[in-house]
């Protein structure tokens, strides 16, 4: 978006655009852009995965482009903070060893309000192609796994450069919140929640024939399409039924579902969209 470009700008950061669609099905794209642009001193390559659909991207095969071409590899994961604590879930780019992943606790985690967190799997040897002057040993970040450093100074500058852009007032209260939610979500009680979810929103796939949903790897996403309307009018009958959808477009809707998506809500989205099949049939709403 132009803002976001103007807010790079003003950073003295040149935003270079891969440009085309689908990208995460065009790793080819990537190498070929970093390959060009390296003249240019390319730095990192932003890439969010999974998209709102619930779309993947290959992380490893970018990283190992990035990494030929001596580029940071920095995911928005913002829609993925619940991949670490569930076997059916796609892999989280944490373990793809992308070098920054930012997650959103807040999106679909059960977080509140804008409790996020910054993972570093930072490898600060020098690059191939690139001049480095920070120090050649490699800084790991995991809320889970702990926070492995072999260097105070790796992790101070991760800190100091936070520190330029964050406030020195932090809320206390939402830094304890986010210690709750990561607690909650790898026990044994958070994990059976995410697995029944994604049992739950299986099931009712399977009860609703006649709607036609998208699978981008990330079964938390519903992306559906009526057979008789568009993704407007479905949109619009979801709505009148106090079911709000995350955004549409003239095929499809898109809801998101998360740690708080329960059974009785899943089962109502089940019958609306049966509802929505009847109402076709009978040319009425």
């Amino acid at each position: 978006p132009p803002e976001i470009i103007e807010e790079k700008l003003k950073a003295n950061l040149t935003p270079s655009p891969l440009g085309g669609e689908g990208i995460f099905r065009h790793e080819e794209r990537v190498s070929e852009k970093l390959g060009e642009g390296y003249t240019g001193k390319i730095k990192a390559l932003i890439i969010t995965s999974p998209t709102y659909e619930g779309v993947i991207s290959d992380i490893k095969k970018i990283k190992e482009i990035c990494k030929k071409y001596g580029a940071y590899l920095i995911v928005d994961e913002a829609h993925g903070a619940l991949y670490p604590f569930c076997d059916k879930l796609p892999t989280s780019v944490i373990d793809c060893k992308a070098d920054l992943v930012i997650q959103s606790l807040h999106k679909t985690a059960g977080g509140l309000n804008p409790t996020a967190l910054l993972h570093c799997n930072i490898d600060f040897s020098p690059r191939p192609l690139g001049e480095r002057t920070l120090p050649s040993k490699t800084i790991e970040y995991r809320f889970v796994r702990g926070f492995d450093t072999r260097d105070e100074c790796q992790k101070n500058w991760v800190r100091g450069n936070l520190d330029l852009i964050s406030t020195t007032s932090p809320s206390y209260p939402l830094l304890a919140s986010i210690e709750k939610n990561i607690n909650f979500l790898n026990s044994k009680k958070g994990r059976k929640n995410i697995l029944e979810l994604i049992e739950n929103i299986e099931d009712m796939k399977k009860n609703v024939p006649n709607c036609e949903f998208f699978n981008g790897g990330d079964p938390t996403k519903i992306l559906v399409k009526s057979q008789n309307l568009s993704g407007f009018e479905l949109s619009e009958f979801l709505y009148k039924h106090n079911i709000e959808d995350e955004r549409a477009n003239e095929k499809s809707v898109l809801l998101l579902c998360g740690i708080g998506t329960d059974l009785k809500k899943l089962k109502l989205l089940e019958k609306v969209f049966s509802r929505v099949h009847l109402c076709i049939k009978s040319k009425g709403a």
